[in-house]
């Protein structure tokens, strides 16, 4: 099986904090069930509100430990700078010396962009699809009405979940068994996450 980076863009705005515990609880569950699967596969968590933190960054992830809630919460609860953060994460991999077979992008907000400065959603639709078109998954997974946000950016999965304990579990059920679909494809990684769906309103309701 390919190795595969996963990058995590993940929402830490005010709005976000009822839902911390659900949060770290479905990464970590997620974590454990990918770790299980035969292959490689290599973790960065940003999280992000007016202000971005890349808590790690290609981390095996055999040897990641659990989440906490201070990781991802830990120094946030503002507003939401969604087109900074997804500029800066694609531009911080670019970087990395080291890249896997494949690539996904897991971008997750329960709301809407108000407070990005350095990057406009057309820069970022331009990023994502100049490496949408190399093969590299991009995933974005919106509560509510703010899944329209991933349409606007071009990304070629998206999804709605339900910001609720419950739409937690099915949305981080859900990408486990994408993610792990999208390992094991033949083909490229976006053409894999394209095929998939990504929604779980109902599964929460």
């Amino acid at each position: 099986m390919a190795s595969i980076d996963i990058i995590f863009v993940l929402d830490a705005s005010g709005s976000m904090q009822p839902l911390i515990s659900d949060t770290v609880g479905g990464f970590n569950a997620f974590i454990d069930n990918q770790r299980r699967e035969p292959g490689d596969a290599y973790v960065t968590l940003a999280t992000f509100d007016t202000a971005y933190r890349e808590r790690f960054a290609a981390v095996p992830i055999a040897q990641l430990a659990p989440l906490t809630a201070e990781q991802y919460f830990g120094g946030h609860g503002g507003r939401t700078a969604l087109l900074d953060a997804v500029g800066k994460a694609v531009t911080n991999y670019e970087l990395l010396p080291v890249k896997a077979d494949k690539t996904m992008f897991v971008i997750d907000t329960d709301g809407f962009e108000n407070a990005s400065v350095d990057w406009t959603s057309e820069r970022v639709k331009a990023l994502i699809e100049r490496h949408q078109a190399a093969g590299w998954a991009f995933v974005f997974l919106g509560a509510g009405e703010s899944q329209w946000q991933g349409r606007t950016l071009g990304t070629g999965a998206v999804g709605g979940y339900v910001a609720s304990p419950a739409g937690m579990r099915a949305k981080y059920d859900k990408l486990a068994e994408n993610t792990s679909a999208v390992r094991a494809a033949p083909g490229p990684a976006a053409e894999a996450a394209a095929s998939r769906s990504w929604d779980t309103t109902e599964a929460a309701t």
